[in-house]
């Protein structure tokens, strides 16, 4: 009988020291018994639980809430720009640190610059952002603005 639903609620009433029927009342009238605070409260004071019988949880919201304060300990956060270590000639991890500065702000948009090369600005060639330095972990984020044309220019000179 230990494992049907009325040896349950026997065993439950026996702990809190109730008879059946007194256990039943509160059930019926919508309580639930807090183990953490040995209290009755409303059944909508206890969070879901699908995985109890009755679908709400052991704890009401308050205890379950304060005993979270209670053991929670902030951890310290590094302040600034957290990147990983800038791996050499890798130019898909600088193309994506260039990104995020312009994502950021700490980089202007590449449009809105005139072009290093020849000066253009405003509609016709796109502008990108060109690693003239080379893909050295050092020289990641040291970039120039120059439009398309130029950029395929540019290349085309370091390829010889």
């Amino acid at each position: 009988m230990a494992g049907t639903p009325e040896g349950v609620r026997k065993a439950a009433a026996t702990r809190l020291g109730l008879s059946l029927a007194e256990y039943e009342e509160h059930l019926d009238a919508g309580l639930l018994w807090c183990w953490r605070c040995r209290e009755w409260h409303p059944a909508a004071e206890f969070a879901t639980d699908r995985n109890r019988g009755r679908g709400r949880a052991a704890a009401c919201r308050r205890t379950q809430n304060a005993a979270a304060r209670h053991t929670y300990t902030p951890r310290a956060r590094a302040r600034g720009r957290r990147y990983v270590d800038a791996r050499d000639d890798d130019r898909h991890q600088a193309r994506r640190r260039v990104n995020h500065l312009v994502d950021v702000g700490l980089l202007p948009p590449p449009d809105s610059v005139a072009c290093t090369d020849c000066g253009h600005l405003g509609n016709g060639p796109r502008h990108e952002y060109d690693h003239h330095l080379g893909y050295a972990p050092e020289h990641h984020e040291h970039v120039e603005v120059v439009c398309s044309a130029c950029h395929h220019r540019r290349e085309g000179a370091r390829r010889g």
